[in-house]
């Protein structure tokens, strides 16, 4: 009887902690990047990227998430041949590197203890540097676009994502998101007005991550209920 007096208090602290539902999660994630753009060539080219941030969780619906990462896209279309005159001579190829950073808010379709299924529109920054097969950057070289074609490499993005997550009993999760990032910008392969397809050029990015509890919320699992 002692024994299993002594065993159901050990397990108390644990059967406690279980039951509360984090108030925050730092995550760590790796992603794969699909540009799409003037420069696409109909095949699906992922590049990679790496990722990092903090997730709330104390409402049931409607929850913030700060986000950076840093990864990069490329792109090659040999047929891209706009009439243009010398000197003038658009790349073909580009591969940028990018940093983002944003906040999105994520609502839950659905939101159980150990299953989280969201949509969640952001907001920040986008930077990029497209460079071609030397490695030169391409917002440098004047000579790709028409000479009163200027551009920063600093652009808002506004991500749009889909995504899930599992939790394990100790409150670890493991989740899954697609997005499209939406650059406010037509830049990232260094094509504007030359280009053929209209609007801002795109990254598709599927991004696997890692959810580590750090603060328990007050409410426990009450609100999932």
């Amino acid at each position: 009887m002692k024994t299993l007096l002594l065993l159901l208090l050990l397990l108390l602290p644990l059967s406690l902690v279980q039951a509360q539902s984090p108030g925050r999660y730092a995550w760590a994630g790796i992603s794969a990047n699909h540009y799409r753009g003037d420069l696409e060539d109909g095949l699906f080219h992922l590049n990679p990227a790496i990722h990092a941030g903090l997730k709330f969780n104390r409402a049931k619906r409607l929850n913030g998430i700060f986000s950076i990462g840093y990864g990069s896209v490329s792109g090659q279309n040999p047929d891209f041949n706009p009439s243009v005159q010398p000197p003038i001579a658009p790349n073909k190829y580009f591969n940028t590197s990018f940093f983002t950073a944003d906040y999105a808010l994520q609502y839950n379709l659905v939101k159980t203890e150990r299953f989280h299924l969201y949509i969640s529109q952001g907001i920040g920054l986008f930077r990029y540097n497209p460079k071609d097969e030397q490695d030169r950057e391409l917002q440098n070289l004047g000579t790709t676009r028409p000479s009163d074609e200027i551009y920063g490499n600093i652009s808002l993005q506004l991500p749009t994502s889909l995504g899930t997550a599992f939790f394990l009993p100790n409150q670890w999760g493991l989740g899954l998101q697609a997005s499209y990032l939406n650059p406010l910008t037509d830049y990232i392969d260094n094509i504007g007005r030359l280009g053929t397809d209209k609007g801002n050029d795109n990254v598709l990015q599927f991004r696997l991550m890692l959810l580590v509890p750090v603060e328990a919320s007050r409410k426990g699992t009450s609100e999932l209920k």
